[in-house]
């Protein structure tokens, strides 16, 4: 059985945010932060970028993509 995620947040990124206290502040490890928003480089973080805080679907009927 697969998981189905979704967006379930958007976080604009604040002067001072790391992607690991984002990850930490929604419980979500860093790598599925880092995929959901195809970031590639940890270190180049913009402030005021929206990045997509991915969670279960609750619609459990949905096919997965």
């Amino acid at each position: 059985m697969t998981n189905c995620l979704v967006c379930i947040d958007v976080y604009t990124v604040k002067a001072g945010d790391t992607l690991y206290s984002i990850a930490s502040q929604y419980d979500i490890p860093v790598a599925l932060l880092m995929r959901v928003n195809k970031i590639r480089n940890p270190y180049n973080l913009r402030i005021g970028t929206e990045l997509c805080i991915p969670g279960p679907a609750e619609d459990n009927k949905k096919k997965c993509a």
